[in-house]
């Protein structure tokens, strides 16, 4: 049955294109990748939560090198994902899909950002930083924000 509706997508016809377009990540790098691009997270941002060099970062994704178990551990928090599914996801690839195409984080910068792609990337280092960060310093981040005061 064809709808009169020309947007409205056949659901059957969705789910095969769904099928088509996703595929299984393959190693810990891609869960990385698809983890940090699905928060809109630009890799200078997650390595400055990091405190690392993007390259650095940028090798975790390549495969060059392998996070250790404290860099997971503030990856999970970045990602804002349980340690536990952490490590499962990085030493289970396949169990996640991935984006047949890879998509990456916007660059345009929006006057009121309803997204994180929309954010400039010192903003979208800020949030990386603030979910790594412990509660004593995510209280301390928000009371800055927060402050009404003159500089």
């Amino acid at each position: 049955m064809v709808s009169a509706n020309p947007f409205i997508i056949n659901s059957e016809i969705y789910s095969q294109y769904q099928e088509v377009r996703s595929v299984q990540c393959k190693t810990p790098g891609d869960v990385l990748r698809k983890l940090r691009t699905d928060r809109g997270l630009t890799q200078q941002a997650v390595a400055e939560a990091l405190n690392v060099n993007r390259s650095t970062y940028s090798f975790h994704e390549t495969g060059k090198t392998q996070p250790d178990l404290q860099r997971v551990t503030a990856l999970s928090k970045i990602f804002d994902v349980p340690l536990e599914q952490m490590v499962a996801l990085l030493s289970n690839p396949e169990g996640m899909e991935c984006a047949a195409k890879r998509k990456r984080a916007s660059k345009k910068v929006a006057a009121k950002p309803e997204a994180i792609g929309e954010l400039r990337p010192e903003e979208k280092s800020l949030i990386a930083v603030f979910r790594s960060s412990d509660p004593a310093t995510r209280a301390a981040i928000r009371n800055a924000a927060n402050w009404k005061g003159k500089p």
